[in-house]
């Protein structure tokens, strides 16, 4: 749903849902979901104005530790292009 707000250009409610996102995935445990959410986070605030990145690389970190211990490979991968776009 976060990303389907971010793509209707409402950035704001997309952040909101992939923080809900974020915070379930951690209360009940589901790691790669919480990693799947940051990285979904990150895309959404890197596409949004400059203003609304503050946080992001911290999120895409603890998504990266977690995915490589998982070794979900293409999810890494996104996660490390969008860190990397980051500069």
């Amino acid at each position: 749903l976060a990303c389907a707000l971010a793509l209707l250009g409402d950035t704001d409610a997309a952040q909101t849902h992939a923080r809900s996102s974020v915070s379930l995935a951690r209360r009940i445990g589901a790691g790669h979901e919480e990693a799947l959410s940051l990285v979904a986070q990150a895309r959404i605030a890197l596409g949004a104005r400059p203003g609304g990145r503050r946080g992001v690389r911290a999120g895409l970190s603890r998504a990266i530790a977690v995915l490589a211990l998982m070794e979900a490979k293409a999810d890494l991968e996104e996660a490390h292009r969008l860190l990397a776009k980051m500069g």
